[in-house]
């Protein structure tokens, strides 16, 4: 028989600060961190045979990994496109976009909540460790800099959910133009979507923290 805690996936996150403490500021503000998080995944599932007339026709891994899958794939195929082509240089511009992104919306977007351990787990061992440079950060300083960030990002993530979202709007009429791809509409649903999955994420460490499951872990780096 295997043990509830082989069964469950384990996380840990790492904090990274990206500048040095500024001894002569005024206004103590929290210091630009990479977070790293690490998710060692459950072992999957066995798949149950699925019945409903529309089994047949639904993706096994579901819905939403599907549509990111193809999403993926399609936005690779764009980037293989001949040089000079329409979809080479939407893939071009794309790409530039996306570097400009806040690296804390980059950084959110990285957890995978799909695997990521329950918010229910009460149990001690299903704590999740917060890995931090002693030299650079302190015990209190790595907690209170995390939970700023999730407080701070998770109004930014909504209303840019609403602002692409009105945006998308506007721009879904472009698509009954049959001979212009629509990128303005394909380009606010992808904000959208990335708006959501930040915010999930932002949401999900908050509610961590707030149940004091983060404890934290000095390390040497």
């Amino acid at each position: 028989m295997i043990s509830s805690t082989v069964s469950r996936s384990s996380m840990r996150i790492v904090a990274l600060p990206l500048t040095r403490i500024n001894t002569s500021a005024t206004i103590k503000l929290p210091r630009p961190t990479f977070y790293r998080f690490n998710i060692t995944p459950p072992p999957p599932k066995p798949l149950l045979p699925r019945t409903g007339w529309l089994a047949d026709y639904l993706p096994q891994e579901g819905i939403g990994k599907w549509v990111s899958n193809k999403a993926n794939q399609t936005w690779i195929s764009w980037g293989a496109a001949p040089e000079g082509s329409i979809k080479q240089r939407a893939f071009q511009i794309g790409e530039r976009l996306m570097s400009q992104l806040d690296f804390e919306e980059t950084n959110l977007k990285s957890l995978d909540l799909s695997i990521a351990p329950p918010l229910h787990a009460q149990e001690k061992a299903h704590d999740i460790p917060l890995f931090y440079p002693p030299t650079m950060l302190s015990g209190p300083q790595s907690l209170e800099n995390l939970k700023t960030l999730v407080e701070q990002r998770i109004p930014i993530h909504s209303r840019g959910i609403y602002l692409w979202i009105f945006f998308g709007v506007l721009s879904a009429p472009l698509k009954l133009i049959p001979i212009i791809p629509n990128f303005p509409f394909y380009f606010c649903a992808w904000r959208t979507w990335s708006h959501v999955k930040a915010r999930r994420a932002a949401r999900y460490i908050k509610s961590l923290i707030d149940s004091k499951r983060v404890v934290r872990r000095h390390c040497m780096i």
